[in-house]
C-alpha cells in the first residue's frame, strides 16, 4: 500500500496538467500513488496521461463534468493510502513537499490530521512571483480557520484519509468556498499544522474563477446559507462574508441583492464604516462601484499589514486579491 494518494482533478487543461504531474513524479518522497481525476475533458487529456509510463499513476475518467469538489471526492473514495494530498492541475510542488509533510504529520500529536505548507503565488503567464507566504504558528483550530477566511490553497494540503469518513467529503453543491467548508468541518474534530516553508507553487490564471463573479456570488451565498448558524457566533466574520457577497453582486450589476447583503452586514457589525461606504457606492452603479473598490484596494495594498504568517504581500479577503483559479 502506498503511503500517500495524490489527487489531481483536471478538465481540459492538458498542458498545465503535464507540469503538475511532473512536479509530483519529481518528489523526493516516492511512496505514493497519483490519481488523475479527469472531470469530463475533451482535449486529449487521456492520451497525455497514458503517455506517462509510471506504475504509480492511475487515470480516473468521468463521463461528464461535475466540478472540482466532485472530482476530488472521486479521488478520495478511490484512494488506497492512509494520507491524501491534493494538487490542482495548474499548480506545482517543490521536490521536498511530500517528504516534509509526512515527517511533520508523523511527528505530530494524534489530534493533528491536516498538514499545510507555505506557498508562492506566481503569474501564470509571466511566471513572475507575486508573493510568498510562510505559515507562522501551529495547532490551528476551528476559530482560527473561520476568522482567517480560509486555511491555505488546497494544493498545499495533506490529510489523513480516514478523517473523511468522520467529516464527510467535499460539498459539490458549493461552486466556491468548498475548500473552506471542508477545513471548517475538519477543524471541528481535528487540528491543523503546517510546514513553515514555501513548498507549493500557486499559479494565478488571468481567466480564472475569480473573474467569474456570478459563480463566486452563487457559491458565497450558498456557503453563508449552509454555515449561517456558525457565522452568527462570529458577527464580524459574518459581516465580512456578507460584505464580500454584496461586492460580488455589485460587480455583476445585481445592485438590489448587493444592498440586501450590505444591510445584513450592518446588522451584524454596525460599527464597520466600510459597509456604509459600500451601500453608498452601490447607488452609483456597477461600473463606478468597481472603480471605487479597485482604488480602495490599491491604497490598502500600499499600507502595512499583519497576518498569521510572514508574507512579502499580505493576503486578504478583498475581491481583487481572490485567487484567480482556473475553474
Amino acid at each position: 500500500m502506498p503511503k500517500v494518494s495524490v489527487i489531481i482533478p483536471t478538465r481540459n487543461r492538458v498542458q498545465l496538467l503535464q507540469r503538475a504531474i511532473t512536479s509530483v513524479l519529481r518528489q523526493t518522497f516516492d511512496d505514493f500513488e497519483l490519481l488523475v481525476v479527469d472531470d469530463g475533458s475533451t482535449d486529449g487529456t487521456r492520451d497525455a496521461v497514458d503517455a506517462r509510463i509510471d506504475p504509480r499513476m492511475r487515470y480516473l475518467p468521468q463521463s461528464e463534468s461535475r466540478g472540482t469538489a466532485a472530482a476530488r471526492n472521486v479521488g478520495i473514495t478511490s484512494a488506497a493510502s492512509p494520507y491524501c494530498a491534493f494538487l490542482d492541475d495548474d499548480d506545482e510542488w517543490l521536490p521536498d513537499k511530500l517528504r516534509l509533510q509526512i515527517a511533520r504529520i508523523q511527528a505530530a500529536r494524534p489530534r493533528v490530521a491536516v498538514i499545510a505548507t507555505g506557498y508562492v503565488e506566481v503569474d501564470a503567464t509571466t511566471r513572475g512571483v507575486i508573493r510568498e507566504w510562510v505559515p507562522a504558528g501551529t495547532g490551528w483550530g476551528f476559530d482560527e480557520v473561520l476568522t482567517r477566511g480560509n486555511l491555505a490553497p488546497t494544493s498545499t494540503i495533506l490529510v489523513k484519509t480516514d478523517c473523511f469518513a468522520r467529516v464527510g467529503l467535499f460539498d459539490p453543491s458549493l461552486t466556491y468556498g468548498e475548500d473552506l467548508d471542508m477545513w471548517l468541518r475538519l477543524t471541528r474534530e481535528f487540528e491543523i499544522d503546517a510546514v513553515a516553508a514555501p513548498l507549493t507553487i500557486i499559479s494565478l490564471q488571468p481567466n480564472g474563477l475569480s473573474r467569474s463573479y456570478a459563480v463566486i456570488a452563487q457559491g458565497c451565498d450558498a456557503f453563508i446559507r449552509k454555515n449561517r448558524t456558525v457565522l452568527e457566533g462570529f458577527p464580524q466574520v459574518y459581516a465580512e462574508r456578507l460584505r464580500s457577497l454584496g461586492t460580488y453582486y455589485a460587480f455583476i450589476g445585481e445592485m438590489r441583492k448587493a444592498r440586501t447583503a450590505f444591510r445584513q452586514a450592518v446588522a451584524q457589525d454596525p460599527a464597520n464604516l466600510m459597509t456604509y461606504a459600500c451601500i453608498a457606492a452601490s447607488w452609483m452603479g456597477s461600473d463606478i462601484f468597481k472603480r471605487l473598490s479597485t482604488a480602495r484596494n490599491l491604497l490598502l495594498e500600499r499600507a502595512p499589514q499583519r497576518i498569521d504568517g510572514q508574507s512579502k504581500r499580505a493576503p486578504s479577503n478583498r475581491v481583487s486579491d481572490s485567487p484567480q483559479r482556473g475553474r
